[in-house]
This record gives structure tokens, sequence and C-alpha cells, in this order.
């Protein structure tokens, strides 16, 4: 009974920490994004706290994803439509300029 019980805490306590891993990278990637997005776009502190949090929620939504499904191909339909909707919702934090200036910067990368 007692190594029954060691081991359901044993797997709380993975499962827990494995969820906190998991917010943790997101914020971690969000930051990241946001930063460099601030340093190459020239945001201002509030321009790239909103970008941060756009990148938390596509994080939230993709772990969502990984969560409602096994299936690789359903898998990666879903993320993409996550991923779809970045430029969208950048669009709607930067100004014009800076948007723009964005998708420039993306093309350039992906070429």
């Amino acid at each position: 009974m007692k190594n029954l019980c060691f081991l359901l805490v044993f797997i709380s306590l993975l499962c827990v920490a494995n969820a906190f891993g998991q917010t943790n990278n997101s914020e971690i990637v969000a930051m990241r994004i946001a930063k460099k997005m601030q340093d190459s776009l020239h945001l201002n502190q509030n321009e790239a706290s909103k970008v941060y949090d756009i990148n938390m929620f596509l994080s939230a939504q993709k772990i969502q994803a990984r969560q409602s499904t096994t299936h690789p191909d359903s898998l990666r339909k879903k993320i993409q439509m996550v991923e779809y909707k970045r430029d969208s919702l950048y669009k709607t934090v930067l100004p014009l300029p800076k948007y723009n200036l964005y998708l420039l910067k993306k093309i350039r990368l992906i070429q």
C-alpha cells in the first residue's frame, strides 16, 4: 500500500513538473520573440508587451492542440491554423510602418 501511495505521489509530481515546464518554456519563447522584435523593429515597451501577450496566447492554443489530438497530420494542421493567426494579431498591435517592416523581415528570413 505504501508503494502504491508513493507511486501515485511521484506520478502526480511528474505531471505537475511537466505542466510547469511547458508554461515556463512558453514564457521563455514568448519573451525571446518579443525581445527580438523589440530590437529589430524598434518597438516601445507597450508594443513589446502586446507582442509578448500574443505569443503567450498562441502558445496556449498550441498546447491545447497538442493535448487534444495524437494524430500527427491532425496536429500539424491545428498548429498551422494557430500560426496563421500570428500576422493578423501582430497587425492589430503594431503601427503600420512597423508591421510592414515585420513582414519584410519575415519574407527575407524565409527566403
